[in-house]
């Protein structure tokens, strides 16, 4: 089966975890920000050839040429899932009008993006030109007859961990999990006036708690063992057997490298 992802690691790791059941994802789409995902246009001016990692340079270079809508087009995918975690990076738009999602990644390029002015997250510019792209996403899945095969990852940002010894760096304020998971609230209720209901994958409160035993560290969107496992039933269809007693279940553990 060909699963797409438009979205983060929050889809993609499973894969990882569990590519036995799963595979490879077929292709993904990862630092890009839906209303820069759907904008027509290449961003102008970076150089990508500073970044060391080949996945940052293909990701990188995917939002600023606009890979996906062309990729979109073929409709070579039996599902395309989506989730909302990239929102959380701000939106660069140039004096043209095109584009671009700030990522760590664009701003370790060392380009000079001061001239372009920045879409906060989850501020209301953001949302309105978030729902602006997902009103094109959906029609542009419609001219390709694939509504039915897109899938939501209804997810959102932990704010407590599934075991003792585990915070939150400071960097994901309590505050700041707040506004993220307000403005997921409001992106999911779009998206059910055009989806069916079930064309989300839904969650338990105890499986969005954050994992800390998760490889990739302390995060809102590094969920628990339980919440890959879901992910995957969700995909195939078929139940994942819990390990066996006595066995610790490390997220990430058995992961690839990962270098974003």
């Amino acid at each position: 089966m060909k699963v797409a992802i438009l979205g983060s690691c929050v889809s993609r790791d499973a894969f990882g975890l569990h590519e036995d059941l799963l595979g490879s994802p077929h292709r993904y789409f990862a630092r890009s920000a839906l209303a820069s995902a759907m904008c027509a246009r290449p961003f102008p001016g970076v150089d990508t050839a500073t970044l060391a990692s080949k996945f940052q340079r293909e990701t990188v270079r995917t939002d600023l040429d606009k890979g996906f809508l062309p990729w979109l087009a073929t409709a070579d995918f039996d599902l395309l899932i989506v989730d909302s975690i990239e929102e959380r990076f701000a939106l660069l738009i140039a004096a043209d009008g095109t584009i671009a999602t700030r990522s760590s990644e664009l701003v370790a390029t060392g380009a000079d993006l001061s001239g372009h002015r920045m879409v906060r997250p989850n501020s209301e510019e953001f949302f309105e030109r978030w729902a602006d792209a997902w009103e094109r996403l959906v029609a542009a899945i419609d001219r390709v007859g694939a509504r039915d095969r897109v899938r939501v990852n209804r997810v959102r940002w932990a704010d407590t961990f599934d075991g003792p010894g585990a915070e939150f760096p400071a960097f994901y304020s309590a505050e700041r999990i707040r506004r993220a998971n307000r403005f997921l609230v409001r992106a999911y209720a779009r998206m059910e006036r055009d989806l069916a209901p079930g064309q989300f994958y839904r969650y338990t409160d105890d499986e969005l708690r954050a994992g800390t035993g998760h490889q990739w560290g302390a995060a809102p969107f590094h969920y628990t063992p339980a919440f890959y496992r879901r992910f995957v039933e969700h995909v195939t269809g078929a139940p994942v057997p819990e390990p066996r007693r006595g066995l610790r279940e490390k997220v990430g553990r058995f992961l690839p490298r990962r270098t974003g």
